[in-house]
């Protein structure tokens, strides 16, 4: 349950991302490749990205085949958020 509640966590942030560039996402896929675009400029935002589209695959395994995540993947997505948040506040200084 974690690894989707961080996924969906993971993604409202990205979409403030989007929105402040003025774009509304059509796709979780497209997000991040936007999202890279956007920010090609700032390599937080795409090293985080990078590993938010890594998540988006995890959760998509979780929540449609099944998979089990263990308490090191739990604890990294959890610290992965935090981190996410914060610099995407620092970014759009919210």
């Amino acid at each position: 349950m974690v690894e989707i509640a961080a996924y969906n966590s993971a993604f409202h942030i990205a979409r403030a991302l989007l929105f402040a560039k003025g774009f509304k996402e059509r796709s979780h896929y497209c997000l991040g490749i936007a999202i890279r675009d956007l920010y090609k400029d700032n390599p937080r935002i795409t090293n985080l990205i990078n590993i938010f589209d890594e998540l988006r695959v995890s959760r998509h395994n979780v929540q449609y085949g099944g998979a089990l995540v263990s308490e090191e993947e739990a604890a990294f997505v959890l610290n992965f958020i935090e981190e996410f948040l914060k610099i995407v506040r620092d970014t759009l200084k919210v």
